[in-house]
């Protein structure tokens, strides 16, 4: 699905709340930031309020990252993990994450590609699951409303800015910030394994 169709589907849904709403829940399981970017400029653009999408992603995201968490935890109990987790270097490193698991927590939510290996090891390293969920919400609530409010604000400029243009502009914007990066996050990793 392209970003554009993706807009489309969502216009089309925003008179049928309860699905669109679902649909974000499932598009942060896809892409998180442009479920996000998403659902601000259709909340910019039509009448629905940004509550309902801004609490959709809300929820998407943390269900995600307390997913993330178990799959860690459970993945932790077979023996081939248990015997990894024996090791004295990842007990270590099992102390140096329970010191900085705000930074870890924080840090992963801002570099692409890192929440799936830094959450699944949280989980797995036996870390408290209320520690995790207190500063994922916290972290989820800033990254999140930030990034909704920055592209839900630009949509509602680029209607005055850019009349029938916009759709345009505000796809290259999404493809710059958000795009972009994680692409080239990821080849960049690739390349240097």
């Amino acid at each position: 699905m392209e970003y554009q169709d993706f807009l489309v589907l969502l216009q089309q849904l925003t008179d049928q709340p309860v699905i669109f709403a679902l649909l974000i829940i499932f598009m942060t399981f896809v892409i998180e930031d442009l479920a996000t970017t998403g659902s601000a400029l259709i909340a910019s653009q039509t009448d629905v309020h940004y509550i309902l999408p801004l609490t959709a992603l809300f929820v998407g995201i943390v269900i995600g990252d307390v997913a993330l968490f178990f799959i860690g935890k459970y993945a932790s109990k077979t023996k081939l993990i248990q015997k990894f987790l024996c090791d004295k270097k990842v007990q270590k490193a099992q102390e140096l994450l329970d010191k900085n698991l705000i930074i870890a927590i924080f840090g992963s939510r801002f570099l692409p590609g890192m929440r799936f290996p830094t959450y699944v090891a949280i989980g797995a390293l036996g870390t408290s699951f209320s520690r995790f969920i207190t500063i994922v919400l916290i972290a989820v609530g800033i990254w999140t409303g930030v990034l909704f409010y920055l592209f839900y604000t630009l949509g509602q400029s680029a209607e005055n800015i850019m009349g029938a243009l916009k759709w345009v502009f505000l796809g290259a914007l999404v493809l710059a910030f958000v795009v972009v990066p994680k692409a080239l996050t990821y080849f960049l990793q690739k390349k240097a394994q």
